[in-house]
């Protein structure tokens, strides 16, 4: 494939890159005991991007026998666009030569749909429990193929094997209540092994909830969860270090590099070459070395994450980030796994409040990174006498990126546990992500109930 891609190179122009994929992917999905959907497929495709004096042209393809057609459709279409176009350079990187795999224990291709559409039965019906009325498991697993060529000499492979697996569970008595767990990552058909034991236990948390408090608005000093915490990395800190958001001002984060935002127990990643995780890529859609970017270094924002264009933009280098959903999209900057980094404190001490609150999970929320505020809603606890006790519902934090993350006064110090199996949506893609962090407490933050 690399050999085939790389004849369509010599072309005259200033840059040109052509990305292939090939895809397979099996999707089955439970509910109330029985199958709802068991779907396998596969497709290739291919895409050409070209920039030529300053300006990009871009074409896709699902034949790859007309690759040459659609090289000189984006050539045409650079040149189209030179007298009305934004105009782009490139940072430059070194020119990467390499072919990699990620492996799996449990090949899924080992593995039959009848035996996968059978597991995940079977782990349905361990979700039916009194006062749970429906329930349902999504399981999936992906095949891929990535093939990248550049006119700079880059040639990469790169084989991915992935699965993700998802719970719903929703209770009723007196209220309707609903519980969700999902996860995934660089895994093969182990996963089903891995994650068995949340069926019932999302099941279990559904029905928690039935009986869980609602709590006054108010501030509250709050213990946050990883997964919580990688919420409040992800949404609130991530996507404000989104170079092409801080380029056209939707970043609070704007010219605030070795600025301090928060306290120096802040320390905020994004790193891709995590083995084994969901947002995990040894070189990003570019042909970019993929590396660790220390977004918040000690409560200083130290870095923002770029692609080649945003880098050559802000005078940078390219920190991997540039992501495509698939050959029909244009790569744009994305996050890959984003987490706190640990601190010192143990979990007895952070959780050691007389009163308060645990955000376990998040339940969804919004964020404008514009003005650095945002409002999550949560699943969580009271903490009382330092320890964890009622469970709480209708919860929501809220607050601003520039005022919390300077109230963070205790970071624990096991080592951060990342969550994967969701997918980050932005500029009408979506592409896997991790997110996580240790254990850590914010004094007054704001807290929504009744």
């Amino acid at each position: 494939m690399l050999d085939m891609l790389e004849k369509y190179l010599n072309v005259p122009v200033d840059f040109i890159e052509i990305r292939a994929i090939d895809h397979s992917r099996t999707d089955i999905i439970a509910q109330a005991g029985e199958l709802k959907r068991v779907v396998s497929g596969s497709s290739v495709a291919a895409s050409v991007r070209v920039l030529d004096k300053k300006t990009w042209g871009f074409s896709a393809t699902n034949d790859l026998s007309k690759l040459r057609e659609a090289v000189n459709l984006a050539m045409k279409l650079s040149k189209v666009s030179q007298k009305k176009s934004f105009k782009s350079e490139l940072s430059a990187e070194r020119a990467n030569s390499d072919e990699i795999a990620t492996k799996a224990k449990m090949d899924p291709r080992d593995y039959s749909l009848e035996q996968k559409a059978k597991d995940t039965l079977e782990m349905n019906k361990e979700m039916k429990i009194k006062k749970v009325v429906d329930y349902t498991i999504g399981y999936g697993d992906m095949i891929e193929s990535r093939y990248y060529v550049n006119s700079e000499g880059t040639k990469l492979k790169v084989n991915y094997t992935i699965s993700d697996i998802q719970f719903k569970a929703v209770a009723k008595d007196k209220t309707t209540q609903f519980a969700t767990y999902n996860d995934g990552g660089c895994y093969g058909y182990e996963i089903v092994d891995k994650f068995w034991d949340k069926a019932q236990e999302t099941a279990k948390k559904a029905v928690e909830l039935l009986g869980a408090e609602i709590i006054k608005s108010g501030r509250y000093d709050i213990v946050l969860g990883p997964r919580m915490a990688g919420i409040l990395a992800h949404e609130a800190v991530g996507h404000a270090c989104e170079a092409d958001l801080v380029m056209t001002g939707e970043s609070i984060l704007k010219d605030k590099i070795k600025r301090r935002i928060g306290s120096e127990l802040v320390t905020i990643c994004d790193n891709p070459t995590i083995p084994h995780s969901y947002g995990y890529y040894p070189y990003d859609d570019e042909g970019v070395k993929s590396r660790k970017t220390m977004l918040i270094k000690n409560g200083f924002v130290n870095a923002y994450l770029h692609s080649r264009e945003t880098a050559s933009e802000l005078d940078s280098k390219s920190t991997g980030n540039a992501r495509t959903m698939g050959a029909y999209y244009e790569p744009i900057v994305r996050m890959s796994n984003t987490y706190f980094e640990s601190g010192d404190a143990k979990y007895a001490d952070i959780i050691d409040l007389p009163y308060g609150v645990y955000l376990e999970k998040s339940r969804g929320g919004q964020v404008d990174t514009s003005k650095g505020v945002f409002q999550f809603g949560a699943e969580g606890y009271l903490i009382e006498k330092g320890e964890p006790t009622k469970p709480l519902r209708d919860l929501s934090f809220v607050g601003n990126i520039l005022d919390v993350m300077k109230t963070v006064d205790l970071v624990g110090k096991e080592p951060p546990e990342l969550h994967g199996g969701g997918n980050c949506g932005k500029g009408m893609q979506r592409v896997r992500v991790s997110l996580g962090g240790p254990y850590m407490r914010v004094r007054g933050a704001r807290i929504g109930g009744t």
